[in-house]
């Protein structure tokens, strides 16, 4: 366990780079609230001054106009857009494997953190290749893995139908 003037000297240095950081900060909101007086200043010769202040003790100049561009797009009520790492076959396996009942492909999508339509195309892939089968249809579709006993006992039945025509 560390001492107490290590964990002292630790929490310093944090506390010197936090201080640099927060310099920079300063500095180019600064540099950013100078720009937007000198563009306020060159409208101000057009237009009558404006009565906005910034709030700011280090100026007493009107705050920058607000830019009347384009507005930032608001946030939809949907499920957060993020961007996902590739999906492998080992990822559908392991998340499947806790699930006892299935998943749906949206669940195991959002419990392996990538986009819907990859993993579906993923668990068509592994149904084909005998990896897991499925449940139900449309919407109600659960995806199982396909575990060796499951895999023995439908052997075990295909045996047995073949012996059952050879005799």
């Amino acid at each position: 366990m560390p001492d107490i003037a290590s964990l002292v000297a630790s929490i310093d240095r944090r506390l010197d780079i936090l201080n640099a950081e927060i310099s920079q900060l300063e500095k180019a909101r600064h540099a950013i609230e100078n720009a937007g007086l000198n563009a306020n200043r060159a409208a101000a010769e057009v237009s009558p001054p404006s009565q906005r202040t910034t709030g700011t003790t280090e100026s007493s100049e009107p705050a920058p106009a607000r830019s009347r561009g384009r507005r930032a797009r608001t946030s939809r009520s949907g499920p957060s857009r993020r961007k996902s790492a590739p999906l492998s076959p080992e990822d559908v396996e392991r998340v499947l494997s806790t699930a006892e009942s299935g998943l749906s492909a949206g669940a195991i999508a959002d419990e392996a953190g990538a986009e819907y339509q990859a993993t579906l195309t993923l668990l068509r892939e592994l149904e084909l290749a005998g990896r897991i089968r499925r449940e139900g249809t449309r919407r109600s579709t659960r995806w199982h893995l396909i575990t060796d006993e499951e895999r023995i006992a439908a052997r075990a039945a295909e045996l047995e139908r073949l012996v059952r025509r050879a005799s």
